[in-house]
C-alpha cells in the first residue's frame, strides 16, 4: 500500500501489525512492523518520526540476534539520512548494514547498499568511488540475474560519468540500462 501512495491504509495495517506481534511476544514481527512504519513516514517525508520507528526497531533486532533485520534497518536509517544530505551519518549506518550484509552474505542486500553508498559519493562529487560502489553493485545483479538491479546500476554509472562530463560513456550506459527497462517494461525507468 505505501508503494501505491495509500499512507493512511498502509500506516494503519502496519499498526496493526505492530499490535499483533506485541500481543503473540514476536520480537521479529515487531521489529519488522516498527520498520514499516518508518517506512511509509519517510514516504511522507515525516523523517524525524521514521527516524524514532527505526531507532525502536534496533534494540529489539539486536536482543535477537536477527543480523539480517538489523542490516535493513541501519540501510533505511541511512536512506533517511542521505535524503536530509547528512551523509556522514548515512554512510556511517550504510557501513553497518554493508559489513552485517557481508557476514550473512546478503547479495541482494550487499548490492542495494552497495547503490546507495554510491549515490552519498556521487553526491559528494567522489566520482572514482562512485563508480567503484556502482560496478561492486552491478556486478553482484548480474550474478543474481536481476535486470532491475542492474538497469538501476547502468543508469547510475550513467549518471556519474554525464556530471563527470564523460559524455560518451555516460550515453553508452545510458542506452544499455534503456534496453533493459524497455524489456521489463519498466515505464518510470525509461
Amino acid at each position: 500500500l505505501w508503494l501505491t501512495g495509500d499512507y493512511s491504509k498502509s500506516s494503519t495495517y502496519a499498526q496493526k501489525a505492530l499490535e499483533i506481534a506485541r500481543k503473540i511476544k514476536d520480537k521479529k514481527g515487531e521489529a519488522m512492523a516498527l520498520n514499516n512504519l518508518g517506512i511509509v513516514c519517510d514516504y511522507q517525508g515525516k523523517y524525524a518520526s521514521a527516524l524514532d520507528y527505526y531507532f525502536k526497531a534496533l534494540p529489539i533486532q539486536k536482543a535477537i540476534n536477527d543480523n539480517a533485520g538489523l542490516s535493513y534497518t541501519y540501510n533505511n536509517i541511512g536512506l533517511i539520512y542521505s535524503n536530509q544530505n547528512n551523509f556522514q551519518k548515512a554512510f556511517e549506518n550504510y557501513n553497518l548494514a554493508l559489513e552485517l550484509r557481508k557476514k550473512e552474505n546478503n547479495l541482494p542486500g550487499l548490492a542495494s547498499t552497495y547503490n546507495n553508498i554510491g549515490i552519498i559519493h556521487m553526491h559528494q562529487k567522489k566520482y572514482d568511488l562512485a563508480l567503484e560502489d556502482y560496478f561492486a553493485s552491478l556486478k553482484i545483479d548480474s550474478l543474481l540475474k536481476d535486470p532491475s538491479g542492474i538497469s538501476t546500476s547502468l543508469s547510475n554509472i550513467a549518471i556519474v560519468y554525464m556530471d563527470a562530463k564523460e559524455y560518451d560513456k555516460a550515453l553508452d550506459y545510458f542506452n544499455k540500462g534503456l534496453k533493459l527497462r524497455i524489456e521489463l517494461n519498466d515505464q518510470r525507468g525509461i
